[in-house]
């Protein structure tokens, strides 16, 4: 039985992709692709306003609101969203009218105006008819201009059709601009499980642009090695692949006359369908190796093919069937033909370095590769995951415990306990483990790059001793030409020394390396911030909003940005709006992320004072009691809401909770800082600065991390 019909007096929106029936003649992937990016990225933003997703016609979308008002707002977040996204413009008409719902399908006047309406506007623009101006034209943030009175095909007399904008302020539009506005705790960078993907176009060098774009010719002896695909029976081999795809990749890294683009890049084309030309525009190399592993038992047959991205032809092929154990000198093999085929120098002393086993035993290799694969699924040294890097850690004792001279092994395991101590438990043991393990690992290999990496990770995280970090991490460098973690790591020491320019140069250079890596992304956004090089960093965010519009540390720092710059200014309420559209923009949960940040994004909630949804968030944060991280931020929030008896009574659990712990933890800097600021707050003269005082004993304020 059909359903019956129903009418409905909405605003209609239509929206259109420019220039999509030209790209689907010449490129019908790629337009496929672009399509469903557009309605993934649509959906969430009509929602948003209160919209309701109708239907989809070819690349045109339809969707209905009860408001012209929340129409017309939904129509410029659009436009400002995809503002910078040279490959995805919309056209929008909007328009008033009737809808009628009957047998699954839409129609009526207000579907048939609008559809008329949407090719008036500009490319990137909204067209609206005079309907819905009657309704906005007294709106201050909406500027409207006309198009004059229109005859539309289907309708029996002229319509008049307006253009609208968003106003722009006239100079330097502050709400209230404090002089010295106090910097918000900032985010820690690299947050695990985000799936942020970004490219900082920017700062790429000239001559890395792209080849499709006609600018300067890319560095011809530039690669990117694109995830191998697992071709074996067993899905649980991914590891495998992946670690084999790594293994060629650091191999490569090790020869000076190539650029090699890191991994966190390109493991994001991981089972992608793009083109080669296109992947190779959007991480600026001029070639890329692609392959795939297949293992049966102790065999193992390894396929990798080398292409030119501007022509797509094969300029080396080769297909490995051998013993597993011969894993090592395929690895070998494949990154001395890649050389040779890009005509790069190999330096006797690279030879000798890309001819070294890591380990004789191959159990102990697999277990490397599952710790890497645990340590690898948040960013590197990044606040990731407690629970992958505590399971890395079992990976690389049990491939030590196989082969007690693994000195690779060694070395990742001191990185991993860094990472633990520095970014979950700041217990002295991981401290302890961490020195432990990079010790034995340069005692077995004194000349090992990754063991002087981790030797600097360990003096930079551990022990805040940054002449000698930068010591460890200039030995390291000269194995690894071509590695942008050990750059982001010369870069965060250099940061904590306040040395800017030198950090921001490392920054860049990283991110020509790893143009997809979110830490760095954020990283490099951050310094901008702190050297207050603001319009800079606002082109790296907006950049980054384009990319991953659904990230939300992009609008961490945005927000900050504007905080910093602007004051509690219109551009900061728009970016709050703009990442309302993906998450709550008083929330203090990272997706994908087990810590909390307890000096969030609910402090930009109350910009609005928006206390009840404040407060309200904080059950949704702590479902599962009540423990020390929920009465501190309830006790700052009461604090900026002005209201200090609730605020008093929440720092005076946090100092009982606190000093509970001390005794079981001595030296735990973050309970010390807890107390303290609890004590501060509670008129606990005394006992405050003996915490204070204690702290600094721990970590003085020459090796303050940033």
């Amino acid at each position: 039985m059909p359903d019956p019909q129903r009418r409905r007096l909405a605003a209609i929106m239509f929206t259109d992709i420019v220039g999509y029936t030209a790209l689907m003649s010449k490129d019908e992937e790629k337009a496929l692709q672009l399509l469903q990016r557009n309605r993934g990225l649509l959906k969430p933003i009509i929602q948003q306003f209160r919209g309701e997703w109708l239907k989809e016609m070819g690349d045109g979308t339809l969707s209905a609101f009860d408001s012209a008002v929340d129409a017309v707002n939904c129509a410029l977040q659009i436009q400002h969203i995809f503002n910078n996204d040279p490959e995805l413009t919309l056209r929008i008409g909007i328009h008033i009218g009737d809808v009628v719902f009957e047998g699954g399908d839409v129609f009526g006047d207000g579907v048939n105006v609008a559809a008329r309406v949407e090719p008036l506007a500009e490319p990137g623009g909204v067209a609206v008819t005079g309907r819905v101006y009657d309704d906005i034209r007294n709106k201050a943030s909406i500027q409207t201009t006309s198009l004059g009175e229109k005859k539309l095909k289907g309708v029996d007399h002229p319509i008049e059709v307006y253009s609208v904008s968003e106003k722009r302020a006239v100079g330097h539009e502050v709400e209230t601009a404090p002089p010295k506005l106090k910097t918000l705790q900032r985010w820690l960078p690299a947050m695990a499980g985000l799936g942020v993907i970004v490219i900082i176009g920017l700062f790429l060098a000239q001559k890395n642009s792209s080849v499709a774009g006609g600018g300067t010719a890319l560095r011809e002896k530039s690669v990117a090695v694109l995830p191998f695909a697992n071709f074996s029976d067993s899905k649980e081999d991914e590891y495998f692949s992946d670690g084999i795809t790594e293994d060629i990749l650091t191999h490569l890294s090790q020869i000076k006359d190539l650029k090699v683009i890191a991994r966190t890049s390109v493991m994001q084309y991981k089972n992608t369908e793009k083109r080669i030309r296109e992947i190779g525009r959007e991480l600026g190399v001029a070639t890329i190796l692609e392959g795939s592993v297949r293992r049966a038992g102790d065999r193992i047959r390894i396929v990798g093919q080398l292409v030119d991205v501007a022509t797509e032809e094969h300029l080396w092929a080769a297909t490995y069937d051998r013993t597993l154990a011969d894993v090592f000198a395929i690895q070998t093999d494949v990154a001395q033909q890649i050389a040779q085929a890009l005509k790069a120098e190999l330096l006797p002393e690279e030879q000798q370095r890309l001819e070294q086993r890591p380990t004789d035993n191959l159990e102990a290799y697999e277990f490397y590769l599952r710790g890497n694969d645990y340590f690898r699924r948040g960013s590197y040294l990044g606040a990731g995951n407690k629970s992958d890097r505590e399971q890395a850690v079992n990976m690389y004792l049990r491939a030590i415990e196989l082969d007690p001279d693994f000195a690779l092994a060694y070395a990742q395991l001191s990185n991993t306990y860094a990472a633990l101590y520095f970014y979950h438990d700041y217990l002295t043991q991981q401290a302890e483990q961490a020195r432990q393990a990079v010790e034995q690992a340069l005692r077995l290999n004194p000349n090992l790059p990754e063991a002087h990496l981790a030797l600097g990770n360990y003096y930079n995280m551990v022990e805040s001793d940054y002449g000698q970090a930068l010591e460890a991490f200039s030995m390291a460098r000269k194995g690894l030409l071509s590695n942008s973690e050990l750059l982001s790591g010369i870069a965060r020491v250099h940061m904590r020394q306040g040395q800017w320019d030198q950090a921001l140069r490392n920054y860049q250079q990283a991110a020509e390396l790893d143009p997809r890596s979110p830490a760095i992304t954020g990283q490099l956004a951050n310094i901008l911030i702190f050297m207050r090089q603001y319009p800079e960093a606002e082109q790296v965010l907006n950049h980054a909003i384009t990319l991953t519009p659904d990230n939300p540390a992009v609008y961490a720092n945005k927000i900050e940005l504007y905080l910093l710059w602007k004051g509690a200014s219109r551009q900061t309420r728009q970016v709050i709006k703009e990442a309302s559209t993906y998450m709550n923009p008083v929330t203090v949960m990272w997706r994908g992320s087990e810590s909390i940040h307890r000096l969030g994004y609910w402090r930009f909630g109350l910009l609005d004072q928006e206390v009840d949804d404040v407060l309200s968030m904080f059950s949704n944060i702590y479902p599962d009691g009540r423990e020390q991280g929920y009465y501190f931020s309830m006790a700052q929030f009461h604090n900026l809401a002005h209201r200090p008896e609730l605020s008093r009574a929440y720092y005076d659990s946090v100092r009982t909770l606190s000093e509970a712990s001390l005794s079981s933890n001595p030296d735990n800097l973050r309970l010390l800082t807890d107390q303290g600021l609890a004590c501060a707050f509670l008129g606990l003269k005394d006992k405050a600065l003996r915490a204070g005082k204690r702290g600094m004993e721990l970590l003085p304020i020459s090796a303050c991390h940033w």
